[in-house]
């Protein structure tokens, strides 16, 4: 059972660092600095480890040293450290200079497992620790692991599913695993992978290992303070569960020959994001598929456990395309009327020359024939994802506007033409694509964050009122998974069992729509699962996107993409890219400035 600390006793979590002294790679400082802001925990205790200290993975046969590995070691040396943001040298002593240090001294078993000797364990043990962040890569066994009330925590990054080793974030490049892992995880006595803590998926930057590098560490920094938030809370019983049963193989710095791939692998990647970039722009549009969700994605209850169902969907009737704008985000209602057969839709409606998206209507008289789309909504700020609901007897929208930092509540008119804001849901937070639905007697707004992950970190809030006040979820961030974190559309109850879309945008943005079956959902508590995948049809007109799916009694709405040239989006991203070129060039041509030699005041 998880040892919670009484809130009422004001005691904060003790815990201590074990790393190889006061400079700090950037991601472990902002680890460090994210625990003592959080509140939850402060730091007592450093412990020093010898840098050059046998860890688990230069310890073993063909661990990639030497001469087999002098490519990796110059590309780390020469190029790697310059474009690295999360392993830059941080002088850390700031957050911790006042901590009292021990100078750890182990024993080695022949595997490479490290104990740290008595007399040390009996100095840690006089700091009275709920646990050890540990930072560096020895494997650890014995009494250290005990002593901590919450044991010893550590990073892997990588799923250990399928890796172990070194270096971090790099085999998922040259695999081509469009996923990258990381887990924070308890360490246990002789076994290879702990008990998890957090796991999160990210996606993999095959273009950059810098950048895919920086993404994983720098998005897993803050789970240790989550874990303490947890234990406060008295909701960490995960961190009592039995340790993982993943096996992966596990890696060694990379060959020679493994090198000379991996550079073909990114400069490939790196090539083909710059022509898409420049000459291949997805070109969203809206269809209607006559027939209800759960037939399109072939639901049945208790469908899932471990077996995803996946759909392309066929039938679709698409809308026609408008020159010059794209319409993606579909939400429809049905007429207030009653009529079966009226549909309106709201979309975002992107016009390229503008570059800012806006909410458009699209109506049907009979369900089959569209007129053109007519603005209703425009503010300063892009616009996109009018999530559309009734509730009381009135139509409300809630469209994206991350670029406002806010959630805005809309009412619509008789019409649906005239919307008037209503209420403010959420201030100062960058919300992408909020969801909002009732749940047990609850209202629950799921969204992820522009700053902390727009395709990944899923956030949720609850209230009692549709305009609140609105209570951040005890366990927010709930996921960090690229595959399917970001809301994508209504969530809907078929067979008594609630579902949530999301994206999937492991392979690019946009790829597909997931559907999550919710397992828990209370203030304290979220799980969920993977069901379903929506796929594009590869073989029709939109064969490159689809991230949203509407439920409308007796049809479905979704979005398609295709990928083509557009000629303003070329010439604007040009103009750009020439502006910022010319301004470093004419800063590098800027004479130095020449200090006047004579004091101020003074005359010849």
């Amino acid at each position: 059972m998880v040892r919670s600390v009484d809130l009422d006793s004001q005691r904060m979590l003790r815990f201590g660092i074990i790393c190889s002294g006061t400079s700090l790679p950037s991601w472990q400082e902002q680890c460090i600095e994210s625990l003592l802001k959080g509140g939850e925990a402060t730091a007592v205790l450093l412990i020093i480890a010898d840098p050059h200290a046998p860890n688990r993975y230069n310890t073993q046969k063909g661990s990639g040293r030497g001469e087999a590995a002098i490519l990796w070691k110059l590309y780390d040396r020469m190029l790697l450290s310059q474009a690295s943001r999360s392993t830059t040298p941080k002088d850390a002593s700031g957050l911790i200079q006042n901590l009292p240090a021990i100078n750890w001294r182990v024993e080695t078993s022949g595997e490479g497992l490290q104990s740290l000797t008595e007399d040390v364990l009996e100095e840690i043990r006089r700091y009275d620790l709920d646990f050890v962040l540990q930072f560096t890569p020895q494997r650890l066994q014995g009494e250290i692991l005990r002593i901590p009330r919450y044991g010893v925590w550590s990073f892997q990054h990588g799923d250990p599913d399928k890796y172990r080793g070194a270096p971090p974030c790099f085999w998922e490049i040259f695999n081509g695993d469009p996923v990258t892992g990381a887990t924070l995880q308890r360490c246990v006595d002789g076994a290879e992978t702990g008990i998890i803590l957090r796991r999160g998926y990210f996606k993999t930057f095959a273009r950059s290992y810098a950048r895919n590098r920086d993404s994983v560490l720098f998005g897993s920094s803050d789970w240790p303070q989550q874990v303490c938030r947890d234990i406060q809370r008295g909701g960490a019983a995960y961190i009592d569960h039995a340790p993982s049963s993943a096996k992966a193989p596990t890696y060694h710095l990379p060959s020679n020959l493994e090198m000379l791939r991996f550079a073909w692998i990114s400069a490939k990647a790196w090539m083909k994001n710059t022509v898409d970039w420049l000459f291949h722009q997805q070109q969203w549009n809206v269809g209607i598929i006559d027939a209800p969700i759960h037939e399109v994605l072939k639901l049945t209850r208790g469908s899932g456990s471990g077996d995803i169902t996946s759909v392309v969907p066929r039938a679709v009737r698409w809308l026609p395309e408008t020159k010059g704008v794209f319409l993606a985000d579909p939400f429809g209602i049905a007429d207030p009327s009653g009529s079966k057969s009226r549909v309106t839709i709201l979309a975002e409606e992107y016009p390229w020359k503008k570059e800012r998206g806006r909410i458009s209507i699209l109506e049907s008289a009979d369900g089959q024939t569209f007129g053109g789309s007519q603005p209703v909504i425009e503010l300063p700020c892009h616009m996109s994802y009018p999530f559309l609901f009734e509730h009381d007897g009135h139509i409300y929208c809630i469209p994206e506007t991350f670029e406002a930092r806010e959630v805005s509540l809309f009412r619509a008119s008789a019409t649906l033409k005239a919307w008037t804001k209503v209420a403010t849901l959420l201030k100062d937070f960058p919300a992408v694509d909020s969801t909002v639905f009732r749940h047990d007697g609850r209202w629950w707004l799921l969204c992820t964050s522009q700053e902390a992950g727009p395709n990944s970190t899923l956030f949720a809030w609850y209230a009692d009122e549709l305009t609140g006040p609105w209570e951040p979820h005890r366990a927010n961030p709930l996921k960090v998974d690229i595959r399917s974190g970001r809301p994508a559309g209504t969530p809907f109850v078929h067979d008594g069992e609630l579902y949530r879309p999301a994206q999937d945008c492991s392979t690019g943005y946009g790829a597909a729509v997931v559907i999550n079956r919710i397992l828990a959902l209370t203030p304290s508590e979220f799980s969920e699962e993977v069901v379903a995948v929506l796929k594009p049809d590869p073989h029709g007109p939109y064969p490159n996107g689809l991230h949203t799916i509407c439920v409308l009694p007796g049809c479905t709405i979704i979005d398609g993409a295709r990928r083509t040239f557009i000629p303003q989006v070329f010439v604007g991203l040009m103009g750009r890219k020439m502006k910022r070129l010319m301004q470093k060039l004419r800063a590098r041509l800027r004479p130095p400035k020449i200090l006047s030699q004579h004091a101020p005041g003074s005359s010849r």
